[in-house]
């Protein structure tokens, strides 16, 4: 394997015959809900161990002052998944 390629059991059955994501009743699976959910994960998965090292009033004015970048329920979802990694 290439240092650049992933690997084909990562991508199988992430995009169809011509290298798109899958459509459902002619909406892309990804824009049907679950890319707020992927967003904030990825940002958990990236930031999480930093984030959740952080005092709480720091948290929450990062929150306050991320603008647009993740919405309400996103950072909901966010501060559940760091209590796991506060452990």
């Amino acid at each position: 394997m290439s240092g650049d390629s992933v690997p084909e059991s990562n991508v199988e059955g992430a995009l169809d015959d011509d290298g798109e994501p899958p459509v459902e009743g002619g909406e892309s699976t990804l824009a049907s809900g679950n890319l707020d959910e992927l967003i904030a994960e990825g940002y958990l998965v990236t930031v999480g161990r930093f984030l959740a090292n952080l005092d709480p009033a720091v948290f929450a004015e990062l929150r306050t002052n991320s603008g647009d970048a993740l919405n309400g329920d996103q950072w909901e979802w966010i501060a559940e998944g760091l209590k796991a990694l506060a452990l």
